[in-house]
């Protein structure tokens, strides 16, 4: 369903250090370190994923990206990096690989993930929560009923959890996928990605 209100990835970052902050966790215990020797590689890589190799290798032939490196680990066996092609299509780019620095998207959401998966198992954070009970401006949301063609609304049949957030089914529009007048309400009241990622870091400072 599409809600009216919208929240970022930010926001959720947010409600995790706020929640951990008003829960005043007690540091985790120091794990004793043990001195583990580092698993070394024999075989080449491509050998022990050839599928995977050749995977990879297809995709930089037939030109759908300029190389692509993965990573694959088991418990405390070595991690392996197969590769493929260049880091990019200038002809003169180094061969991708482990060490190789990309330009990747997203990537608050796993670090945002994790950290709410940490105040779940610290008891702390219940995935089936109501959004509303740390943010109580979403405890009456209202579903568009024609978002392609107006703002009209109804009242939501149910709650946002914390596991709607996490998995993406919270219904919450933003400005890169929401279309029609939705989005030029957004852009009327100013919601855009600049001024919402500039709002969210001056709220989460004094956390």
């Amino acid at each position: 369903m599409k809600l009216v209100h919208w929240i970022s990835t930010g926001g959720l970052a947010a409600l995790a250090a706020a929640t951990a902050y008003a829960q005043q966790a007690q540091p985790r215990p120091q794990m004793s370190p043990q001195a583990r020797p580092t698993p070394r590689m024999t075989i080449p890589v491509n050998a022990l994923l050839p599928a995977t190799s050749a995977l990879f290798d297809s995709y930089v032939a037939q030109n759908k990206m300029p190389g692509i490196v993965g990573a694959f680990g088991v418990g405390e066996g070595p991690t392996l990096f197969p590769s493929a092609g260049k880091i990019s299509d200038d002809p003169n780019a180094p061969a991708a690989g482990p060490d190789s620095l990309w330009r990747v998207y997203s990537m608050s959401k796993p670090i945002t993930g994790m950290s709410a998966m940490m105040l779940v198992e610290d008891g702390k954070l219940n995935l089936d929560d109501p959004v509303s009970k740390y943010i109580p401006a979403f405890k009456d949301m209202k579903v568009a009923t024609s978002p392609d063609t107006s703002l009209a609304t109804r009242p939501a049949t149910r709650p946002i959890t914390i596991r709607n957030l996490l998995t993406h089914t919270a219904g919450l529009g933003y400005t890169i996928v929401t279309k029609g007048p939705l989005l030029k309400e957004y852009e009327r009241l100013g919601i855009l990605p600049l001024s919402v990622s500039a709002a969210m870091e001056e709220k989460m400072r004094p956390v």
